[in-house]
């Protein structure tokens, strides 16, 4: 009858090992956990942006149609002679200015509403 006793040589380098696969697998965890957070953030953001744009296209919409009536008008006063040309000029800059930020707006909403529609369809 007898005992056999086996002991690895090296007992402090598998304590090591056992204690950075922990320490590796609690990183893994918590790595994980940081991408739905930030996945979550970027929903939230994008919401939000979609929402402003929203917000900045009807504004410029009614820009639009308050310089349009202006110069309207102010063509109207050409025709009665009682504005210059030049004053006309710049009422049509000041409509073509807001038509470009109509677009602008415009664009941004369908950008964010791209990303929105590709967010939605990786869940």
């Amino acid at each position: 009858m007898g005992v056999r006793f086996q002991m690895p040589l090296n007992v402090a380098a598998q304590m090591d090992a056992r204690k950075g696969a922990k320490q590796i697998e609690k990183a893994a965890e918590l790595n994980h956990k940081y991408l739905a957070y930030s996945q979550e953030q970027e929903w939230v953001d994008l919401v939000q942006n979609f929402k402003d744009a929203q917000k900045t296209l009807k504004l410029a919409l009614a820009m639009e149609q308050a310089q349009k009536t202006k110069l309207d008008h102010e063509r109207k006063r050409l025709r009665q002679g009682r504005t210059t040309t030049y004053q006309v000029l710049l009422f049509e800059q000041d409509f073509l200015s807001a038509e470009v930020s109509r677009i602008r707006a415009a664009t941004q909403i369908i950008a964010l509403k791209s990303q929105v529609q590709l967010y939605s369809s990786n869940d």
